[in-house]
């Protein structure tokens, strides 16, 4: 077994992503979510990708908990009692 070494963002000025609420592992990629969105980090390639087009809804709700079935049955919770749904396109 090989490991690998993620670094993660810290909230700061020049943040890309912004910071880390919540994550979840499902198979080979682990999905984050992050200030700017729900943020996908494929583990066999190293490659992050920020999903979906649209990430105006994580400016406004910090998501707690991630519960993912399928790389199309995501869920996003948030602390002020509402969720998102990824179909693994939106």
């Amino acid at each position: 077994m090989t490991s690998r070494s993620v670094h993660f963002f810290v909230a700061t000025p020049t943040s890309i992503y912004g910071r880390v609420s919540s994550v979840e592992v499902l198979a080979d990629t682990a999905y984050f979510a992050v200030t700017a969105g729900l943020l996908k980090y494929v583990i066999s390639d190293s490659t992050f990708i920020l999903t979906a087009e649209n990430q105006d809804s994580f400016y406004d709700y910090h998501f707690v908990d991630i519960s993912a079935n399928t790389q199309a049955d995501i869920m996003l919770f948030s602390r002020v009692f509402s969720f998102l749904h990824y179909n693994g396109e939106s």
